[in-house]
Parts: structure tokens; C-alpha cells; sequence
């Protein structure tokens, strides 16, 4: 059933591509992927989309059912490769590891003339500055290093406040910490 319904959505869509010829304005759709639904494999259709295709209903991948790679009906579906795990730098550099961290996920509150709490984030001297905040970090010890209690949330505090930093980035400080938290 799923294989016909697969087929009557190619068909319909190469149909509506061939009579309805107006400007592509789905090129983006790859890149969207809505809650609910997942984009496990790549399907490939020549055709210029028009106002009758976007008005399809997207189609959660549950309800759909792809033939494993032999194609043979009613064995269990090929899955997905896992994606390998992000995994630390042994020996990271403040510019080259620390500081691009620092930008994506705390700039937005720590950086410019007011940054929150008197910390900036957005240079090795602003974050070692001791007369704008208390020590941020003990260098190679980072269990006393302010900031990884506050990554951690050792220190009653989550930072970031909204959503913590993945393992793999706060590995990465408490790696530059330990390697003595240098200005490289």
C-alpha cells in the first residue's frame, strides 16, 4: 500500500511539474525538516513544482514504509546510518576551539559594553579580567574553574541559562582548562 501510495505521489508529482511550469519556490524544503516528521534518504525528481504541488500534505515518516535495499516487499527496511558522535579536541586552542564556542552560544548575553554580570566573553583578556568579575578560571584545574561549575551547573547556575552546551563542547573548555587555559 505504501508502495502505491509513493508511486502516485511521484507520478502526480512529475505530472503537475510537467503541465504546471512556474518558478521553483521550493528550493528550501530540503533544509526543512518539521517536527514529527524525518528525512532519512534522498529522492531525486527533475520537475518545476507549482501551486497544485505545494498544496500536497506532507506525509509523517511513520505512516510510510521504504523497501530494504534488495527491494524485496516484505522484508524489514534498510535504516538510517548513525551519525558519529562529536568528539572533543584533545588539545584545543582558545581561538581556533574555545572562542568560536564562546560566539555561537554566549556572545548574545556576554559580549559588547554591557555584558551581563560584568562578563565578557568575546577575547582571552575579557574573560581572565579579574577587576570587571570574580576568576572564571583556574588554570589546568578546571573542578575550581568558575566557569566549568557554571557550564556544568555545579555551581547552582546553568549556563548557558536557556539550553546547556553539549557534552562535546563543554569537553572541549574542560580540555583548554586542563592544558592550562592559554591564550593560543
Amino acid at each position: 500500500m505504501a508502495l502505491i501510495c509513493f508511486v502516485l505521489i511521484v507520478a502526480t508529482t512529475l505530472i503537475y511539474g510537467i503541465i504546471a511550469r512556474t518558478p521553483d519556490t521550493h528550493s528550501n524544503l530540503w533544509n526543512e525538516v518539521r517536527d514529527g516528521y524525518t528525512r532519512t534518504e534522498v529522492s531525486w525528481v527533475e520537475s518545476e513544482p507549482g501551486p497544485l504541488m505545494a498544496s500536497l500534505p506532507l506525509v509523517a515518516s511513520s505512516s510510510v514504509s521504504s523497501l530494504p535495499a534488495g527491494g524485496a516487499p516484505g522484508a524489514a527496511p534498510a535504516s538510517a546510518p548513525a551519525l558519529p558522535a562529536a568528539v572533543a579536541p584533545q588539545d584545543p586552542s582558545f581561538s581556533k576551539d574555545v572562542l568560536p564556542i564562546f560566539k555561537a552560544n554566549c556572545f548574545a548575553c556576554h559580549s559588547g559594553a554591557v555584558a551581563l554580570g560584568g562578563v565578557s566573553l568575546v577575547s582571552y583578556q575579557s574573560l581572565t579580567d579579574t577587576k570587571a568579575h570574580k576568576q572564571l578560571l583556574v588554570p589546568g584545574k578546571p573542578q575550581d574553574s568558575l566557569l566549568m561549575n557554571l557550564l556544568r551547573k555545579t555551581a547552582g547556575v546553568q549556563m548557558p541559562p536557556l539550553s546547556p552546551l553539549e557534552p562535546d563542547k563543554i569537553q572541549t573548555i574542560e580540555n583548554w582548562i586542563k592544558q592550562g587555559g592559554k591564550d593560543n
